[in-house]
């Protein structure tokens, strides 16, 4: 008697969850669309909660664009990688794929480093010009025979007296 009871509780709730499966379905108010939500935010250009038909055409369309684009991509794949020729890649050709594909990141991201380097450079550049202290040689207000006196320096003709103060 103690086991039936908890193969009756599951049965209720598995068909009390699926009735309000179907009843939140069947809410008026809320369209229902065979596409995916993502779509209908991208595609549904008077938000009415489905694609018409100009809209369905348009997404279509990108669609198929996409699946041309990935087609002769994978074509462009196959023509620089497929070294045997045999229509596919081979374990070895994937991993000479993904390691030319490190090496442009790699480059591509010592660029984008080399790029934000210079930005900054300029930037300070820009700000000690601004605040007027260059801090190089052949800049105004520079003077190359100065030295910047070290604590030790400035502390030794001190009198005790005066460091106390």
């Amino acid at each position: 008697m103690t086991s039936a009871a908890p193969i009756a509780h599951f049965v209720l709730l598995t068909c009390l969850f699926v009735c309000a499966g179907v009843v939140r379905a069947d809410e008026p108010g809320k369209a229902k669309s065979d596409v995916p939500a993502s779509v209908l935010e991208r595609y549904d250009r008077n938000k009415d909660g489905k694609l018409g038909d100009e809209e369905k055409a348009k997404w279509e369309a990108d669609k198929a664009a996409r699946r041309e684009k990935e087609k002769a991509r994978r074509a462009e794949m196959l023509e620089k990688y497929d070294a045997n020729k045999d229509g596919k890649l081979s374990e070895e050709e994937k991993a000479a794929v993904k390691l030319e594909w490190q090496r442009e990141r790699t480059e591509k991201d010592a660029e984008k480093m080399k790029e934000r380097s210079a930005r900054e450079k300029a930037e300070r550049q820009a700000a000690a010009q601004v605040s007027g202290k260059t801090g190089g040689p052949g800049a105004e207000g520079y003077d190359s025979g100065a030295k910047d006196k070290t604590l030790s320096e400035k502390m030794a003709g001190e009198s005790p007296a005066m460091m106390m103060e």
